[in-house]
């Protein structure tokens, strides 16, 4: 049984909405197959036209977030040894 944050949407497959991971707002929705933010545009159709520009943006940003974390944590742990 789905949860509040939850619902079968007409095509009968489940729907979860939540916080955005690029904007933060609630209007983040995803689904077996997409995944949206009415907000700040990100959209990625997995099987349909791929991810759109703010997306892919989106994704850049993280990536380069979490290397520059890894090379932090690297060199914090060359400069305890």
């Amino acid at each position: 049984m789905p949860s509040a944050a939850q619902s079968c949407g007409p095509d009968r497959t489940l729907t979860k909405n939540g916080k955005c991971p690029n904007c933060g707002r609630m209007t983040y929705t995803e689904t077996v197959s997409k995944e949206s933010c009415s907000s700040c545009g990100i959209e990625c159709d997995y099987w349909g036209k791929g991810c759109n520009t703010a997306m892919y943006d989106f994704i850049e940003r993280k990536h380069l977030a979490q290397r520059l974390q890894d090379e932090a944590d690297e060199q914090r742990l060359r400069e305890e040894y």
